[in-house]
């Protein structure tokens, strides 16, 4: 039970650290060098604004973001024991890190050029020319669909594909920032790459080819296990693992598609002008977005009343404010002199709205969220109002049979009377 709770303050303090990087993200200062080295590269065509610095991109990432953050942190926190959660917690966790090792890089450039290269190389700082997205994007069309539902691997012969995945994943990381892009660009606010000395010359081509063509290949293997899963599951769990393959497939498939556009097509008008970074930024949320799908509709984990409880308890607590803070500011600006009545009378308006409004609103949300809670006790209301009128004991028993059987939905029901003969 301990260690079920100490899972859970870290899934909570993972979640906190999540949001903080994120706010920090809004304190980096611009970085003009870095942006005007890109205006350069692009030359006078450019893109068509969908990178990841435009308004477009920043809002498909925020998005996918957020998404992810909610749904690994739902399962770590209410599933400890299942790595999927964790694994996918992990994702926003990698991304909010970026930011805080930026500003870190930031403030070391006039003591340490050469620490500072190192933490900005790793932060991706520099925006576009920069393989710090690969870790947590690996994580998320390898690793997710690998361990989907259940937290493990299919088999144990998938153990090995998953390590390589992973080691796969490490080392195109550490390749891929050495690229000629990244030592063109630097690593962000003037500071060049601590390893522009490595070059690849005439290999850049058939390396960048290596790099993403077994990327590609990791990813589609790992899609591939959602089949496996998918012969020894049953009805229920083959519609959860057809909505995730589709949500991985997509974002999958986009992605693929667009290392082919930017690389094999490269030389065509059309691929250069074109810059989907956005849309297929957007499209990572199909996969967090599969598993809530899972479990607000299908069932999956049965947290379906955690959800209904947490979403009632906010809207009631928003609501119970909004009367608090209309009565005493809305309607004190035209009393003048009056606040201290106002004040008595939002509280007690507050405290009397409270509890019929939270049993309306865990009404409404569980018969969204938590069906079979709501379908019970509308079964256990009925039969409340049918005995009211019986006077025979025995006469109740059927009811009683078919209520139990409806909402507990037992194998076998006996019913005792007193007095009656065994």
């Amino acid at each position: 039970m301990d260690e079920m709770i100490r899972r859970t303050w870290i899934a909570h303090a993972l979640a906190l650290y999540t949001l903080t990087g994120f706010v920090a993200s809004f304190f980096a200062p611009e970085d003009p060098i870095t942006a005007a080295r890109l205006a350069d590269a692009a030359g006078p065509s450019g893109g068509d604004g969908q990178s990841w610095s435009s308004v477009v991109g920043l809002v498909a990432i925020s998005v996918f973001l957020l998404t992810t953050l909610a749904t690994g942190w739902l399962i770590a926190w209410k599933r400890p024991g299942n790595s999927l959660g964790w694994v996918i917690l992990a994702i926003p966790v990698l991304f909010a890190t970026m930011p805080i090792l930026t500003l870190a890089g930031y403030w070391l450039i006039p003591v340490d050029e050469t620490a500072a290269g190192w933490l900005l190389l790793i932060a991706g700082a520099n925006g576009e020319a920069n393989m710090s997205w690969l870790p947590p994007i690996g994580l998320l069309m390898t690793q997710v669909p690998l361990r989907f539902p259940t937290g493990r691997l299919p088999s144990a012969r998938w153990r090995a594909w998953s390590w390589f995945t992973i080691v796969w994943i490490v080392i195109a990381t550490a390749i891929g920032s050495t690229a000629p892009e990244v030592a063109a660009l630097g690593v962000g606010y003037g500071v060049d790459s601590p390893l522009a000395f490595i070059a690849w010359g005439d290999a850049a081509g058939v390396v960048s080819a290596i790099i993403f063509g077994v990327l590609g290949i990791a990813f589609f293997g790992s899609l591939t296990s959602l089949f496996v899963r998918y012969r020894s599951a049953d009805a229920q769990e083959r519609t959860q693992l057809r909505w995730m393959f589709w949500g991985c497939a997509v974002p999958i498939t986009l992605l693929v598609l667009s290392w082919v556009i930017s690389g094999a097509l490269s030389a065509e008008p059309w691929a250069r002008e074109m810059d989907v970074t956005a849309f297929v930024a957007l499209s990572y949320s199909f996969i967090p977005l599969s598993i809530l799908f899972a479990v607000l509709r299908l069932g999956l984990y049965a947290i379906d009343r955690i959800i209904s409880r947490t979403i009632s308890y906010a809207l009631v607590l928003l609501t119970i404010v909004g009367i608090y803070v209309g009565i005493v500011i809305g309607v004190g600006s035209l009393f003048d002199g009056a606040n201290q009545v106002l004040v008595a009378l939002a509280t007690l308006i507050a405290a009397a709205a409270f509890l019929p409004l939270m049993r309306w609103l865990q009404r409404v949300l569980d018969r969204r969220f938590d069906r079979a809670r709501y379908d019970a006790e509308a079964v256990v209301e009925e039969f409340g109002s049918r005995i009211q009128t019986q006077v025979d004991p025995e006469a109740t028993v059927p009811e009683l049979r078919r209520a139990v059987e409806r909402t507990l939905q037992p194998t076998t029901v006996g019913v005792w009377v007193r007095g009656a003969p065994r």
